[in-house]
């Protein structure tokens, strides 16, 4: 006995789980009549019926025919429906929500057809059910079969015209799906997201920024993937537009985090993005995003440009110059050159009133000052110069952790790196300290030579850079003070002399010592004077050294009783070599002042009697021809009748000679007594030798 299945007819019920399509097709056109009938006669009873047996009977069917059959009834039922949709949708959604995970890909397609056109008569009405419908069609976006997922595409665009038309959508709802989502690996998936964040973010009505720092995270993700590149980039393209538009509307401090994360990401696209966006961001939020500063350091430092771009600087050598590859790469140096510079402007913008916690801040810039790019390290030594001119209180409490690693740059291999470090120290030096304050003028000077102590290479190699350059950035006066002082205290003779040697060589042959030299020049005041016993106490560590300060100071008298003493001195070939490189500076520009006092010999004998006694040191060689040039060139006198005595006129008042030539013989005593202690270590060993 057949089942009863009224209000359709045994014929047509047969027809619905008929293995032919035609067959259930002209069932449901019997449907779509029978449902017209009850519609003229405003008799709902048996359309509800039909829908409860069609939903149950046929789409719930273990019949995948039958199954079929009922989902095309549906679709009928509905169509004849038409504005009296929304009042059975629950007897015909439901069924078919259920056939979209059926195995059998058929059924899934006849229920995407189905749901279709159920949706497409109801319109807004099936927005209640909207969650159901998304959660489906998210699947079938990842369906293998291709009709299945045609179908389901086809579903989706109505899907989004009904929301577009709706003001009644249900936002909040619908970004806890899509949040629930947005990081799945799934290509088809992110693909499906993607199409309903683009069409979200074009509906005027909808403000998706309210809700993007939700997901600007998994938008960056699926940037990512190579597939999906073009439609993501364009939807955040989409969304930087409306945010430039309506800054004030944007929660730029949520966001920021996001994009410091993928501006380190080794997807170049990413990068890029993250990059375009931050360099937005720190334009239009002005001081909002002081506090996150040293996250933003962090994403730009290391992808600054190679070339820096400061002219008031060298440029890289030619090793650490690498070009960029692409227009990408390019670009994101750009950025971030930007971002960096915008950065530095809100700090001068704000000064004081910088609210930031600077500990994080100076922790990157620590980090980043070993950093391989030299642009990068460059780039950091300007932040902390920006910092401590701009908050100097502020950086006064992190200074003990930046002074000492600032001191190790100056063996950076790169010169304009060291430079710039050297502005740094000057500038940190350069104020005035209380009882409760450091000096670090001191504390630079002490470290500086600490550093020259324990490696002589970068002494020889760097040594008159680095203190030519100081003396731009810091008085000339202070820094030879400070080194001579610390030099009469130095317990390596060996050392001490070399520099020595290194600073005369430096005042007497570089533009940056001029306001020295003129200041020893003229003793004319008590500091200038205490200036040269300084620099004169130290300078006896290296014999001809003295001599020539003592030239440029126009003390030739002392300079005469040095040059008796050198007869005492072990004359060695270098020696004989730094009194060769004397008589070259006699000839420089620097003594010009010396020379034209040679056209007065009769009131300058002291002077050509040392410079006679240097003659006399030197063999017959190029320094002896050339000095003995000039001193032919001075005017008949008569140098018999002057004796060592005396000093000359200037010397009223001055430096105490006879102090200082016991302190040259004391220092000379030394250093003989240290070469005999050193030959006898030398013997010993070779005697102990096997």
């Amino acid at each position: 006995m057949e089942r009863e299945y009224t209000p359709l007819s045994p014929h047509c019920a047969r027809a619905l789980s008929d293995k032919i399509y035609e067959r259930r097709k002209a069932a449901s056109l019997e449907i779509e009549k029978s449902t017209k009938e009850f519609l003229t006669r405003n008799n709902t009873p048996p359309i509800r019926k039909m829908l409860k047996i069609l939903g149950q009977d046929f789409a719930l069917s273990p019949n995948s025919n039958s199954r079929k059959g009922g989902l095309l009834g549906i679709s009928a039922v509905a169509i004849q429906l038409k504005h009296r949709c929304p009042e059975f949708l629950d007897e015909m959604i439901t069924p078919v929500l259920a056939c979209l995970s059926d195995p059998d890909h058929r059924v899934k397609y006849h229920a995407c057809e189905s749901l279709y056109n159920i949706v497409k008569v109801a319109r807004g009405g099936c927005l209640p059910y909207f969650t159901h419908i998304f959660d489906a069609l998210a699947r079938l976006a990842t369906d293998q079969e291709g009709s299945v997922r045609s179908g389901a595409e086809a579903l989706d665009r109505l899907m989004k015209d009904i929301v577009s038309e709706s003001p009644a959508f249900d936002l909040v709802s619908f970004m806890t799906m899509l949040r629930e989502r947005i990081m799945t690996q799934s290509t088809a998936a992110r693909q499906f997201l993607v199409g309903w964040i683009s069409a979200m973010n074009s509906m005027p009505d909808i403000d998706m920024l309210v809700f993007l720092p939700e997901i600007l995270h998994g938008l960056f993700e699926i940037l990512a993937d190579p597939a999906l590149q073009r439609n993501c980039q364009s939807t955040l393209d989409s969304f930087l537009e409306t945010i430039k538009k309506n800054p004030q509307s944007t929660s730029f401090v949520d966001m920021t985090a996001t994009l410091i994360d993928h501006s380190q990401s080794s997807v170049e696209v990413v990068q890029l993005t993250a990059l375009q966006w931050l360099e937005q961001f720190v334009t239009l939020s002005g001081r909002s995003l002081l506090p996150l500063t040293s996250g933003i350091l962090t994403a730009v430092l290391p992808t600054l440009p190679n070339r820096y771009g400061n002219p008031c600087l060298p440029l890289p050598r030619s090793s650490d110059t690498v070009s960029c590859d692409s227009e990408s790469q390019r670009e994101i140096s750009r950025c971030a050159t930007n971002i960096n510079e915008r950065m530095l402007e809100l700090v001068t913008a704000e000064g004081e009133d910088f609210d930031a916690d600077l500990g994080p801040v100076i922790s990157v810039l620590r980090e980043f000052l070993d950093h391989d790019s030299t642009q990068t390290r460059m780039a950091v030594l300007r932040w902390i110069l920006h910092l401590y001119c701009k908050l100097p209180a502020k950086m006064q409490n992190h200074m003990d952790a930046v002074f000492p690693i600032l001191l190790n740059v100056l063996s950076d291999e790169a010169d304009e790196v060291v430079l710039l470090d050297l502005e740094v120290l000057s500038e940190m030096s350069k104020k005035e300290t209380t009882n409760d304050e450091k000096d670090y003028f001191q504390q630079f000077m002490n470290s500086l030579l600490d550093l020259f102590r324990n490696d002589q290479k970068l002494l020889e190699r760097r040594g008159s850079f680095i203190i030519r350059q100081l003396c731009v950035f810091l008085p000339p006066e202070d820094i030879y003070r400070s080194m001579g002082i610390l030099l009469e205290k130095e317990e390596d003779l060996r050392f001490s002399e070399h520099m020595v040697k290194t600073l005369n060589t430096i005042l007497l042959t570089t533009s940056e010592l001029f306001s020295l030299r003129t200041s020893l020049k003229q003793l004319d005041t008590e500091p200038r004077k205490e200036l040269f016993v300084c620099l004169y106490r130290v300078w006896c560590h290296h014999p001809l050294a003295v001599v020539s300060l003592c030239l440029l100071s126009q003390h030739y008298t002392h300079a005469c009783e040095l040059l008796q003493r050198f007869a005492e001195i072990e004359v060695t070939s270098d020696f004989l070599v730094e009194v060769d490189k004397l008589v070259q500076l006699v000839e420089s520009p620097i003594f010009t002042f010396l020379r034209l006092q040679l056209l007065e010999p009769e009131k300058n004998q002291d002077l050509v009697k040392a410079l006679y006694g240097l003659l006399m040191l030197l063999p017959q060689s190029e320094a002896f021809l050339l000095l003995r040039t000039r001193l032919m060139c001075i005017p008949n006198q008569n140098l018999t009748s002057r004796s060592f005595k005396g000093e000359p006129p200037s010397s009223e008042g001055g430096p105490d000679f006879k102090e200082l030539l016991s302190i040259f013989e004391g220092i000379q005593q030394r250093k003989k007594e240290r070469e005999s202690r050193r030959q006898k270590h030398k013997l010993s060993h070779k005697l102990l030798a096997p």
